[in-house]
């Protein structure tokens, strides 16, 4: 195995790791604050999103399935962060907060469905191709190579 590959690799490994690290920590302060529980629910979907990028390319046949792992943390990701935000911040945005988790479904289910990528590759040195679906829009299917 090329050097790219391993580096592509081992990145996701080392973030899964941190976050799970930084995840344990955070869970056993008290979890009781609403605080706590946005960066505890943040850090959970980071350690998803890293965990399937890093499947990505260790199980290459199952391609497909892990970017839809990666997908599904990567969808709930901005909201989570938003509700940590909104907590450290004192602020009360509950509508927004509502907006996006109605969203938050709607995109998981489409991601589920098959709805957001249709074909994935892994192509020489670890890269990735994905080829993305038509959702919603009139877009294209495209190349992502990364």
């Amino acid at each position: 195995m090329e050097v790219r590959f391993w580096l592509l690799t081992l990145t996701p490994l080392l973030a899964l790791l941190s976050y799970a690290i930084l995840l344990v920590s955070v869970l056993r302060r008290a979890v009781r604050s609403r605080l706590y529980r946005f960066f505890a629910l943040y850090l959970l979907v980071m350690v998803v999103w890293s965990f399937g990028s890093a499947m990505m390319r260790l199980d290459p046949d199952l391609i497909l399935l892990w970017n839809k792992v990666m997908s599904s943390g990567a969808i709930v990701m901005p909201l989570a962060f938003f509700g940590f935000v909104q907590m450290f911040l004192d602020e009360k945005r509950d509508r927004w907060l509502w907006v996006g988790i109605v969203s938050l479904f709607g995109l998981e289910a489409a991601n589920a469905l098959g709805l957001m990528i249709t074909d994935a590759r892994l192509l020489g040195g670890g890269w990735l191709a994905l080829i993305q679906a038509r959702l919603l829009t009139s877009w294209q299917s495209t190349d992502l190579s990364f």
